[in-house]
């Protein structure tokens, strides 16, 4: 698989994604018990298989890293939170503290929502918990 959005990738030549491909991400989840990093797995082997684009997946982990690196946990996260990341400034090298855009805020609650509603049941066996989306 390949994108040519972006440079040399450990993913773009195979279809399973591992933790130790995204280091950051690896150690923003050392602490979580393996069955929920398994769930973070199978969740972002999805996003990939649905869209085919390592672009994707890179902006997944990137989003995700950043928000479990303040949450810790996908069991303790409440919608004050996630509101508080999704409207918190850029994070982005030669843009920290700035403002974000609208887009920025749509891509960071698609993305926490998305991950934290799918995580969370996979992790409890059940479909029916949406922490972050408030329903």
């Amino acid at each position: 698989m390949s994108d040519k959005n972006t440079g040399h990738s450990p993913v773009t030549r195979r279809e399973i994604v591992k933790l130790s491909d995204f280091p950051q991400l690896e150690r923003s989840l050392a602490h979580w018990p393996p069955d929920w990093r398994e769930c973070m797995l199978h969740f972002l082997q999805s996003r990939l298989a649905r869209s085919g684009s390592v672009a994707t997946l890179y902006n997944y982990v990137y989003t995700l890293t950043a928000f479990y690196a303040e949450v810790k946990h996908p069991e303790g996260v409440t919608r004050q939170q996630c509101e508080r990341f999704i409207h918190a400034s850029s994070r982005r090298r030669g843009h920290t503290g700035a403002p974000v855009g609208a887009s920025c805020r749509n891509v960071r609650q698609s993305v926490i929502t998305s991950g934290t509603v799918r995580i969370l049941p996979l992790a409890w066996g059940t479909r029916s918990h949406h922490r972050c989306t408030g329903n």
